[in-house]
């Protein structure tokens, strides 16, 4: 008789990325606060298992195969979790909600969804099998206002939503940002060293895939177009992605291509972070970046794209800037502004780091998620209306 397990998450894959590096905070969390869990892994074995399984966490390597008809599956998932009989299921698996959705409904399987990205593609037969799922899911976790909203446009129930925000740690080092202080100058130095920068640098950054929906394309471009660009300047990217080539192409065209550092997919860029001035999400679409979130708990003054999430996180002209997608000329215009004005710059590095703190916490996030599980598993949970 298996061990009883009170959660299992279904993961599309637990390399690097947002979503990846979310349960690996999330999950240890939860079972240091009583929950008995396990991650069924359909995707990629990386950085995020990982770190789960160094963590204490169950993660079993699951190859559900999926059939022309999801036939085999559907017959997979309910095998397993007829034998396991878990008192939830949390869905990652953004392309089969609907069959974990359905191999629950046939097991008697508590079910939760996840909305965490805009996700507009989804269109016909799609929604048709989301709002299906929809009606047989106990609770539906969005991890962001917009995410949320976007859900109710396609037709989701709005009393099977919660919004739960993604909560990221506080690195210690950054208390004391864009001061003398030994520790955050020797995190700085070390910081750069890792990413090959020299000491007097001007350093934009970003940490995301790089491909188009990220846009990292726009990034080159308004940091090749800002008036006030130097030699000393370098544009970073943490990140690998399809774009990787186009970027070096562009920014050779551009005259800046021995300013760009493509620093490669990073395990934990959250401590890279110090070696930047800037940090820039340039975004056409976010749900609730952690990126961004773990920019501003490192002190880091913001540019970041408007929409989605980014609305939610950031302050304009308090905690950061928003400008419009795809707007080289006024990215520029705000990316110089920023890095000819640092003690601006570190005002709002500062007021986004307590954003972060009060808003935007890890704690926090995991306390949401205990009470809403809480909630569930005792059958106390009401739709709000």
């Amino acid at each position: 008789m298996p061990a009883p397990v009170d959660l299992v998450y279904l993961a599309p894959g637990l390399g690097t990325g947002g979503t990846e590096s979310h349960l690996a905070r999330l999950l240890p969390a939860l079972q240091k606060r009583g929950l008995r869990l396990e991650v069924w892994n359909a995707g990629e074995e990386g950085d995020a298992a990982h770190r789960l399984r160094e963590s204490g966490v169950t993660v079993l390597r699951r190859r559900i195969p999926v059939s022309p008809r999801q036939i085999g599956r559907l017959a997979a998932l309910t095998a397993g979790l007829a034998r396991l009989r878990p008192r939830l299921v949390h869905s990652y698996l953004y392309a089969h909600h609907w069959l974990d959705a359905l191999a629950c409904r046939l097991t008697g399987t508590t079910y939760v969804g996840s909305r965490r990205n805009l996700a507009h593609w989804r269109q016909g037969p799609v929604r048709a099998r989301e709002r299906w799922r929809d009606r047989v899911s106990a609770v539906i976790i969005a991890n962001s206002a917009a995410a949320a909203a976007v859900a109710v446009t396609e037709g989701v129930d709005p009393g099977c939503l919660r919004v739960i925000p993604n909560g990221v740690p506080l690195p210690l080092w950054a208390e004391h940002a864009w001061t003398d202080h030994e520790g955050w100058l020797a995190r700085r130095r070390d910081a750069r060293d890792a990413l090959g920068l020299p000491d007097d640098a001007r350093v934009v950054g970003a940490v995301m895939s790089l491909k188009p929906i990220k846009d990292p394309v726009t990034l080159v471009k308004g940091f090749a177009a800002r008036a006030g660009l130097r030699p000393e300047d370098r544009l970073v990217f943490m990140g690998e992605g399809p774009l990787a080539q186009d970027l070096k192409s562009l920014a050779g065209r551009l005259g800046v291509g021995d300013q760009l550092v493509l620093a490669g997919r990073r395990a934990e860029p959250l401590e890279l972070l110090a070696a930047l001035d800037l940090f820039c999400l340039p975004s056409h679409s976010e749900g609730c970046s952690n990126a961004l979130l773990e920019a501003m708990a490192a002190a880091l003054p913001v540019v970041a794209t408007r929409g989605g999430g980014n609305d939610e996180a950031v302050v304009p002209g308090e905690t950061g800037r928003l400008v419009p997608a795809g707007d080289a000329l006024l990215l520029a215009a705000e990316l110089d502004d920023l890095l000819e004005d640092p003690d601006a710059a570190h005002r709002l590095g500062q007021a986004g780091r307590r954003r972060a703190r009060d808003r935007f916490s890890l704690d926090a996030m995991v306390q949401q998620h205990v009470d809403l599980y809480a909630e569930v598993m005792a059958g106390s949970l009401t739709r709000v209306a």
